[in-house]
Formats: structure tokens, sequence, C-alpha cells
């Protein structure tokens, strides 16, 4: 009697009922039957519907364009001014400090050159010895210089 009051205290876990695993089976197989119809459906609908490219006339593509593209065009630059020409060796960037009146542009030779706008005047402001390729100008005036041979970014104060 002993042994039957501890086998008994040490219970199992229930056994589910051959209804609940009848309905967990049909549940399954329902899935499993709608997965089936949905792509059997679907290729149905793919191999009925017959996809052929647009015919495209082989003499189009012979035609000559019909439009007609300037190769000088009048109204280039029409309006613009000069600036720095000459003394600017491949300028990169722009940055326009509005405070000062001046713009900071980087070139290839390791000069980051000021321009005046009033008078257009180029100054060799800053040489950072590599290849200074973006500008930036900070909340407090500063220019931010990313260089690409020095591979670094500097913040030069402006006086």
């Amino acid at each position: 009697m002993a042994e039957s009051t501890r086998s008994s205290s040490h219970s199992s876990p229930p056994t589910p009922s051959a209804s609940a695993i009848q309905t967990t089976q049909s549940w399954r197989m329902g899935l499993f039957l709608s997965a089936i119809a949905t792509v059997l459906l679907a290729l149905l609908m793919v191999q009925l519907d017959s996809f052929d490219a647009a015919p495209y006339p082989p003499d189009e593509l012979a035609k000559k364009p019909n439009f007609v593209v300037p190769r000088i065009n009048p109204r280039l630059l029409h309006g613009s001014e000069r600036i720095g020409e000459g003394q600017l060796s491949g300028p990169e960037d722009i940055v326009f400090d509005p405070k000062l009146g001046v713009i900071y542009t980087s070139c290839g030779d390791g000069w980051i050159k000021r321009v005046t706008l009033n008078d257009s005047v180029v100054e060799n402001w800053v040489n950072t010895g590599g290849r200074p390729l973006g500008l930036a100008l900070g909340y407090s005036g500063e220019v931010y210089v990313a260089d690409a041979f020095k591979v670094s970014l500097y913040s030069i104060i402006v006086n």
C-alpha cells in the first residue's frame, strides 16, 4: 500500500485524449492540404497566363533620333563670373562664410585658399601638406577639412 501511495504522489504528465490527438492531426493535415492547394493554384495560374513580350519592330532600332543636341550652348554660364581664374589649382570643394564674406576652397596642391567676394582676391590661407577634398563651416566659424592623403580631419580656427 505504501508503494501505491508513493507512485501516485509522483504522477506522470496527463496523456492527451484520443480526440485531442485527432484534432491536432486534422489541423496539421488541413494546413498541409491548404498549402499544397495554394502552390498548385499558383502554378496553374502561371501556366495559364501567357507572358509574351510586346513585339518591337526591328526597324525602330535602325532609326536615327528625331532630336538634335546642340554641340555648343550659347547660354552656358550666361551671367556668371569667373573667380580666381588662373590662381586656383584644381579646386575641389568650396564653403562660404557669410560673416566674413569669403569663400574657402580646397585645391589639389594642398592649399586651402581664401577668396574675398568683393574684389576676388585669392589668398593662400592654409597648406595641409596633403590633398584637401572636403570643407565644412562650423557653428563658431571654424573650417573643417577632410584630407585624403593625410587620412584625417582638421579643424582650422579662422582669425
